[in-house]
């Protein structure tokens, strides 16, 4: 396969799955054409080739760890309805890849799967999703809305941080907290709310948002680290939606830090 420009996998039905490494490094390979038989897409199969442009047959289930990893020249990439697992650091390093949909179907988003998607803008998770993994879309530079269906009960540590350029960010009822560090460094964000339903909130949550001013916090929040506003030099105001007594126990429940601004009891 060295030095070959395109790869015509057998369409007769003997390829199941595209084997670990199987075009690891093909770094001239521009194409490729996944017959409809093919279920599973194996560790790093694809990673590291100059794959342009790629179909995914709506026969694949599983794409695998790093998959696709360090195509740095694929633009696009369409996840069909019949993928439920989309594997640790599988579009990693994907520089160019500038739209993404990802159709219902999807379960599980590993670990650092869309990390450094530079080009990235828009991100729709849909609903279904149960587990987005740590880092899942951190340092997309790019990326400016992201909204995530209903299905994750946790927005997990860093995954999106680095973010720099994010505005807009619609999370779904049923999340229940936000982890370390999961909008790091999001340097577009100008306000937050955070959704009904969610009952805590990790350290370095928000920290770095150089422009961040107004955070809504919900009447189900029971633990905060006020550390998660750590550097938010323009933070004004944070409006509470619960009453005075709930918002007196959040208050002075962290000892490590105290809220950098006057608060709004909205309850």
């Amino acid at each position: 396969m060295l030095g070959c420009k395109g790869s015509v996998i057998p369409a007769d039905g003997s390829v199941k799955v595209i084997g670990d490494f199987a075009f690891k490094d093909q770094t001239a390979l521009t194409s490729a054409v996944i017959p409809d038989t093919v279920t599973k897409i194996g560790r790093a199969a694809f990673a590291m080739t100059g794959l342009e442009h790629i179909v995914i047959p709506d026969s694949v289930e599983i794409i695998d760890e790093s998959a696709f990893a360090a195509c740095y020249n694929l633009k696009s990439i369409e996840i069909p309805a019949s993928v439920t697992e989309i594997g640790r650091a599988a579009f990693m390093y994907d520089y160019s890849l500038a739209t993404l949909t990802i159709q219902k179907g999807v379960r599980s988003i590993g670990e650092g799967a869309f990390s450094y998607c530079r080009a990235l803008k828009n991100v729709s998770v849909p609903d279904g999703v149960t587990w987005l993994a740590s880092s899942a879309f951190s340092e997309c530079t790019s990326l400016e809305s992201v909204s995530i269906g209903k299905g994750p009960e946790q927005i997990l540590a860093g995954t999106f941080s680095g973010c720099t350029s994010l505005k807009t960010v619609d999370l779904p009822e049923g999340l229940t907290y936000i982890g370390v560090g999961a909008f790091l460094n999001c340097d577009g964000l100008t306000a937050f709310t955070v959704p009904d339903g969610v009952n805590s909130i990790y350290a370095s949550a928000f920290e770095n948002c150089d422009n961040l001013t107004e955070l809504t916090l919900p009447a189900s929040l029971k633990q905060i680290k006020w550390t998660c506003l750590k550097d938010c030099p323009k933070i004004q105001a944070i409006f509470f939606q619960g009453n005075a007594a709930q918002w007196n126990e959040l208050l002075y429940a962290d000892s490590s830090a105290r809220c950098p601004c006057e608060a709004m009891i909205e309850g």
